[in-house]
């Protein structure tokens, strides 16, 4: 955007620049060629030839503009795909369970490790409720806290809600 803010004055200069010398072309050829037309006919024509030049000149600078506007956010799609790739990378071959839920306490994506530590399987824990189903007190104050946008740990015994597996956190 500060590309095109900063050419923006550039392109009414050249704007202006070739509006003038149009209507100065027009009004030249019409005042020197012996044609039968009277003040305000002449006027006319300059007008009309000025406005269409301007119109011409516009449209042409919003296309370059529109033009390099679509490289840009072809690139930054392109950059963010690549980013969230890398993301997803990480996230899936960490050594450590990873799972990651909303402001609802809801599981949105869990990793392979994490669901070994808790016994279940990627179906089973995705759209799981924590703050609704969690019975361990412990494990839901921090995870309320977390969503407060506090720091918080858990470290304790957890029993699997769906398998009843015990493991330590």
């Amino acid at each position: 955007m500060q590309y095109f803010e900063s050419n923006k004055r550039i392109c009414i200069s050249i704007t202006i620049y070739i509006s003038s010398l149009i209507s100065l072309l027009a009004y030249t050829y019409f005042k020197y060629t012996n044609h039968n037309f009277n003040d305000d006919t002449t006027l006319s024509t300059i007008v009309i030839f000025t406005a269409f030049a301007l119109f011409l000149i516009q449209t042409l600078i919003y296309r370059q503009q529109l033009k390099k506007l679509r490289h840009k956010v072809a690139q930054s799609t392109d950059e963010l795909v690549q980013s969230e790739a890398k993301l997803n990378s990480i996230f899936e071959h960490s050594p450590v369970g990873i799972f990651h839920y909303n402001k609802q306490g809801i599981l949105l994506k869990t990793n392979r490790h994490f669901e070994d530590i808790i016994g279940a399987d990627k179906n089973g824990l995705i759209g799981f409720n924590m703050l609704e189903n969690i019975q361990n007190i412990d494990l839901s104050k921090a995870i309320e806290s977390s969503l407060k946008g506090q720091m918080s740990t858990f470290e304790g015994e957890y029993i699997s809600i769906s398998h009843g597996k015990k493991t330590y956190l």
